[in-house]
């Protein structure tokens, strides 16, 4: 009936729409099975950090603007419904907001915040560190978004992942099950070609593969790849930072497990998953360049993935103007988390 074509929150999100709203029945292919995403992976959602961030973003005013303000407040009440089919918490923080810091001749310092995009803050040097005491001693203030909230994207990804299978899904994992080609005829999608040599004909195809859509449609969509890295604050020691830090080359991400995500660099049109010493390097300097204290923790993991991006850094979601039955739900840069929820609404309910 309907075939999502990738596994990603942005697939999942649509079936789980589907398969909960309706009797349609669902199939998603996704060419990474999940001990390979587990390993290693270029896969967005397995990659971010989870920021849920649209204002730290400092996104213009426009309908990108909206829709994230709109899917950021979907996100406590959809998430207990994932929690709630598949009870393992997803890591979900909504409490503390999300501090910019700045230094001297940064642009957030004069930055002003888009009417009515939510409450924004901005704290002098003393106020800042009354939030953040550890911050760098060159920090002279900051603006605070308490709205923005971040998820664990891993845990997010597999608990959306097994609530769909709850819900009806058919998950097909494994190299077997990637899409080769698209077979297109009359103005509609007639055949989905996959590795297997299967021929599947369903009634709608959401391509929804991230970094590799334009593989299989004229779409212009390519990857920009971020390498990151996590660090492990030892146990009982006090916190460095209760809250994350979103600069203008960097962000810091504490987890509630101990973690904290380092990242990110950008690197357009790589499709590697390599980890890099040059990368590393600039993750790390710009984050101790905010908490010097960082660099003193252990390294846990590195990691690279891949952001879907746009040249106009806006994602494409609804369906093809060329094929009936094709719909797309792709290149959200660095707003593919916070985006789920919308994506979810929006294209399934198109499809439905």
């Amino acid at each position: 009936d309907i075939l999502i074509i990738g596994g990603g929150l942005a697939g999942l999100s649509i079936a789980h729409r589907i398969a909960t709203t309706s009797a349609r029945h669902v199939t998603v292919l996704e060419r990474e099975t999940p001990a390979v995403q587990r390993a290693k992976t270029t896969a967005g959602s397995f990659a971010a950090a989870g920021m849920l961030a649209p204002q730290s973003e400092r996104l213009p005013a426009g309908s990108l603007l909206d829709v994230c303000l709109e899917s950021r407040e979907m996100y406590g009440e959809w998430v207990r419904g994932v929690e709630m089919a598949w009870p393992w918490e997803v890591g979900f923080h909504s409490t503390g907001g999300f501090l910019a810091p700045a230094f001297a001749g940064d642009a957030v310092a004069t930055w002003s915040p888009q009417p009515n995009s939510g409450k924004s803050y901005w704290l002098d040097e003393i106020q800042v560190r009354e939030l953040e005491p550890m911050l760098h001693p060159d920090v002279i203030g900051g603006w605070w978004f308490p709205n923005d909230a971040s998820v664990d994207a891993r845990r997010l990804t597999c608990s959306l992942r097994a609530s769909c299978v709850g819900a009806g899904v058919q998950m097909l994992f494994g190299e077997e099950y990637e899409v080769n080609s698209l077979e297109m005829s009359g103005g509609e999608c007639k055949g989905v070609h996959l590795a297997n040599g299967k021929i599947y004909a369903p009634n709608a195809v959401i391509v929804a593969n991230g970094s590799w859509m334009r593989h299989l449609l004229p779409t212009p969509v390519t990857p920009h790849k971020g390498q990151s890295l996590s660090l492990r604050m030892p146990n009982n020691a006090p916190p460095l930072l209760s809250r994350v830090l979103f600069a203008q080359d960097t962000y810091i991400v504490p987890k509630a497990d101990g973690r904290i995500i380092v990242g990110a660099t950008v690197e357009p049109g790589q499709y590697d998953g390599d980890v890099t010493p040059s990368g590393m390097l600039h993750c790390m300097s710009e984050a101790t360049r905010l908490i010097p204290g960082l660099a003193d923790l252990p390294i846990e993991e590195t990691w690279a993935g891949l952001r879907p991006t746009t040249p106009d850094k806006c994602p494409i979601l609804g369906k093809t103007e060329q094929w009936d039955n094709i719909y797309l739900a792709g290149g959200y840069w660095r707003n593919g988390v916070l985006l789920a929820p919308k994506t979810g609404q929006l294209v399934g309910d198109l499809v439905i």
